[in-house]
């Protein structure tokens, strides 16, 4: 196999370039190669992703190699990746899980058998039951590489067991937001070299008054309005599809008297779910679904961040932004698998204005009028300190310095 003397960034989903974006214009064009997930696999809402990401890189005038044409065939010295690949391989084992799943497991859910697993035993059983899919997740990264790092995707970290043991033989390197993160690595594969890289992705933002500006432009929003910026993230467990969205549109919607919301979507809702895009506009709201946007200028501009689960809550307290999150049912499946992970976006909800699925307009605006306050701003500011450090560590030059001092050796 051919070895390539070349930093290969692995691209998942689009969603990953705007991650990598800054590193990708800091490292010598002759010392990086940008690979393309066309991998074929059964996973929802995978099949368009390679053509969309094609076409960011077009528009970006980026060269570009595809997985299909390159796996095999040649390695890279140093390859990133965040461990996303995710195409589901099927398996003599994935065969069994999956069967167990919809049927012993179902019937765990159905009688809620797996409530009292979870309560006495602290897992369920039920290998995912309805949700469980035929294949697998594969991680093909060492077959593309020889020093694989591991790049972050956000910090909705699953405490309970972040960094996952899978990762401890495909990545060599792991790089992270902050300290906390690298805490938990360091806790747990010990041997493993760390890098405190920050959130890229946010850092040489333009000039807040020319994004202002700019968006305001983008989604003709009134000049005089406020602007909150909604950033539910994808639900689709039997059930409850896309119900952190739907239970709160019209509550939300009251909003718009005052405010300016964007809502952006996760994009797999929007592929999965045509018509949430459709009732999201008989309701008024500017729908951000754009792939290539660099989230962090809606987020530096935004007045108030409403979320629910996910990286976003983290994205928020990074740029020192009141939030509001939008809770599910206690009840939710999708709830009790993060409470079983010990999902860190639980953990911060014990300080953060959050609502339940019972709150009316009047709660959400007093909420809102809440999240104004001094006291509410610097219980961001100390989460902030908490996960990333009480200095901006986003020094991506020290990145690029690290990736290519890795490719002399």
């Amino acid at each position: 196999m051919q070895i390539i003397n070349k930093i290969g960034i692995l691209i998942n989903w689009p969603r990953e370039f705007d991650m990598y974006q800054e590193l990708i214009k800091h490292i010598p064009n002759n010392k990086i190669e940008l690979i393309i997930n066309d991998v074929s696999s059964i996973e929802k809402g995978r099949s368009s992703q390679a053509e969309i990401i094609k076409s960011i890189l077009t528009k970006k005038d980026l060269s570009y190699k595809l997985f299909s044409n390159i796996y095999k065939k040649k390695s890279f010295k140093v390859l990133i990746s965040t461990g996303e690949v995710s195409s589901q391989k099927i398996s003599f084992y994935s065969i069994v899980r999956f069967l167990f799943a919809h049927t012993l497991g179902l019937f765990l859910e159905i009688t809620r058998i797996s409530k009292l697993l979870m309560l006495y035993l602290k897992k369920p059983y039920t290998a995912g039951g309805l949700n469980c899919t035929l294949g697998m997740n594969w991680y093909p990264e060492k077959t593309l590489g020889k020093i694989i790092i591991k790049f972050p995707d956000g910090m909705d970290l699953k405490l309970r067991k972040y960094p996952y043991d899978e990762y401890k033989k495909i990545f060599d390197i792991y790089f992270v937001h902050g300290k906390f993160e690298q805490k938990l690595v360091q806790k747990k594969f010990s041997s493993k070299p760390t890098h405190i890289i920050g959130y890229p992705r946010y850092s040489n933002l333009k000039d807040e008054k020319f994004l202002k500006g700019s968006i305001e432009k983008d989604f003709n929003l009134d000049k005089q309005k406020k602007l909150i910026y909604w950033t539910p993230t994808n639900v689709d467990n039997h059930g409850e599809k896309f119900s952190n969205i739907l239970l709160w549109i019209n509550k939300i919607s009251k909003l718009q008297n005052e405010y300016n919301i964007i809502i952006r979507p996760h994009p797999k809702s929007l592929m999965l779910e045509p018509n949430l895009e459709l009732s999201l506009r008989e309701k008024n709201f500017f729908i951000d679904k754009d792939q290539n946007r660099k989230i962090g200028e809606i987020f530096q501009i935004s007045d108030l961040i409403i979320s629910d689960y996910g990286g976003t809550v983290f994205s928020a307290i990074f740029f020192c932004k009141p939030i509001i999150l939008l809770n599910l049912s206690h009840n939710s499946k999708f709830v009790s698998e993060l409470k079983y992970l010990d999902s860190l976006d639980l953990r911060v909800r014990k300080l953060l204005l959050n609502l339940d699925t019972i709150s009316t307009t009047e709660d959400i605006v007093r909420a809102v009028n809440k999240s104004k306050s001094s006291e509410y701003k610097r219980i961001i500011v100390d989460y902030k300190k908490d996960f990333f450090g009480s200095k901006d560590e986003t020094k991506v030059d020290l990145t690029k310095d690290f990736l290519l001092n890795l490719l002399s050796k």
